[in-house]
């Protein structure tokens, strides 16, 4: 089960979007819970695409595009049976990965393009450098489009490194490309400058998770502050608890581990799909505590 799936289910329980691609990037061979789990994601990505076409973001053609997008890749991903290996949700993630460009460059419309400061009116005349005109390019150009675009602002930052909206909007642009050691960095100026809201502190707790993903629970001093920081703006939050319960764990103290992923559990929704990954985490932890006992 990879990291950045259980960041997905976490942030779907809890009611915010930790990154765009994570969901896919979930260990098929899991047990249970693959549908509900598209389909939990597959309507977030319509509900983003909705809003962006509702705000003139991006045109009917377009955000038609980006749904097709999205439900054909929710179909691939349902349609791989457990315990074989899934080219279905490597599809998926090309199709999602399709869709996640268009909704960032629509972002910097929004909130302002990169050679202005953050809220500046985008050019009034349509073309490549607009949002339907860079939805409508070929896939290829378009990537290219939206990296140089990140790149146009990541350069400005550098000249003008007290904006903070850009920062925020340079770690979101780069960490739903994929570019984590960027987006953490960018975090980290954008942080050295504002206090930070919840949204930040998560999308940086989640951008340090995902970058190891050869870690399952990581201990280091800037994660754990991230963790207390988005604790002290909303105790009880899932993506803290299931962290604590895995410091407990690394700690040896599978008893303390298993009484906090209880309470994440019964916090839930039924059809949550991190549940069945705290039962197999509360499994383990149960039996290494039963191991434990024994053993004295």
């Amino acid at each position: 089960m990879s990291i950045a799936f259980i960041l997905a289910a976490l942030a779907l329980a809890g009611g915010f979007a930790a990154a765009m691609i994570a969901p896919l990037r979930r260990d098929p061979t899991g047990a249970g819970g693959t549908e509900r789990a598209v389909a939990s994601t597959l309507s977030a990505r319509l509900g983003d695409i909705d809003r962006a076409r509702a705000a003139g973001l991006l045109d009917d053609a377009a955000a038609d595009e980006a749904t097709l997008a999205a439900q054909r890749a929710a179909l691939a991903a349902a349609g791989d049976a457990p315990g074989r290996p899934a080219a279905g949700w490597r599809a998926a993630a090309v199709a999602f990965a399709a869709v996640a460009p268009i909704l960032v460059g629509a972002m910097y419309f929004q909130v302002g393009e990169p050679g202005y400061r953050a809220g500046a009116a985008p050019a009034a005349t349509p073309g490549p450098a607009s949002p339907g005109g860079i939805a409508s390019l070929p896939p290829a150009e378009r990537q290219a489009a939206i990296e140089g675009m990140v790149d146009a602002l990541a350069a400005r930052l550098e000249a003008e490194p007290t904006d903070a909206e850009g920062w925020r909007m340079l770690a979101r642009s780069q960490a739903a490309l994929g570019r984590l050691d960027a987006a953490i960095d960018s975090q980290r100026r954008l942080l050295a400058l504002v206090e930070g809201d919840l949204g930040d502190w998560k999308n940086f707790a989640a951008a340090l998770a995902t970058s190891r993903p050869d870690v399952q629970f990581p201990a280091d001093p800037e994660f754990l502050n991230a963790l207390d920081e988005i604790e002290a703006r909303a105790p009880g939050d899932p993506l803290v608890l299931f962290y604590r319960g895995g410091a407990a764990l690394n700690a040896g103290d599978p008893a303390t581990a298993v009484a906090i992923w209880n309470d994440l559990r019964a916090s839930l929704p039924d059809d949550a799909p991190i549940r069945g990954v705290l039962d197999a985490l509360i499994a383990d932890a149960a039996a290494d505590g039963t191991s434990a006992t024994d053993g004295e």
